[in-house]
């Protein structure tokens, strides 16, 4: 499980990137947002962008721990939400 801390923006999707390593990583994957926030849509295109990522990897990928706003900036990623 990756548990974030601080915001995801355009100014932190480079570092956020390169904390994972698909290859590397168990079969399922936990990313926790309790610490951070998906700010804008270059968040949401790193998330969908490491989740690609992940599936091409074959493995699974699960979002939890989102705020309201965070769930509806990234609806495209509905698939990989857990409450």
């Amino acid at each position: 499980m990756y548990q974030l801390d601080g915001p995801l923006f355009f100014g932190s999707t480079t570092a956020f990137a390169e904390l994972f390593e698909p290859k590397n990583d168990p079969q399922n994957v936990v990313l926790d947002f309790a610490g951070t926030r998906v700010m804008d849509s270059s968040g949401v295109e790193a998330i969908d962008k490491l989740t690609a990522r992940y599936l091409a990897a074959g493995k699974t990928i699960r979002l939890r721990h989102l705020s309201g706003d965070c769930v509806r900036l990234l609806k495209q990623a509905g698939p990989f939400l857990q409450p």
